[in-house]
């Protein structure tokens, strides 16, 4: 009986960096398409994380301008709904940081796996 040998791919994110991931491509990467295992499981659950960071923040930016101008022109309801917009956007942001962030934590204490 012979024994196949399957091609374990790694993950493709920072492989062009000095820092590539180290573990195996399990899922299909979202922003190619494809079925072709290309991310890990790490990287395949940590990347709509980065694209609500991105909504958000750019959302937070508008927010800011308005709110500028809101000011300026004294209105205080306006200024009181685009606050407390604000701080939601900010919480939601904080949020989203602090579980890439626990991602990230978890990766850098998960070993390897051997011959890979």
């Amino acid at each position: 009986m012979t024994e196949q040998m399957t091609e374990v791919k790694r993950c493709r994110m920072g492989s062009k960096s000095a820092a590539p991931c180290q573990f195996v491509a399990t899922e299909p990467d979202p922003h190619y398409g494809g079925d072709e295992p290309a991310v890990c499981a790490l990287h395949a659950a940590d990347e709509p994380l980065h694209e609500e960071i991105n909504e958000y923040g750019l959302a937070l930016e508008k927010v800011e301008r308005y709110l500028k101008k809101a000011r300026r022109d004294e209105n205080t309801v306006l200024i009181g709904d685009l606050e407390r917009l604000r701080a939601d956007y900010r919480e939601r942001l904080d949020f989203f940081y602090e579980v890439t962030n626990g991602l990230r934590a978890a990766n850098r204490k998960v070993t390897v796996y051997p011959g890979v």
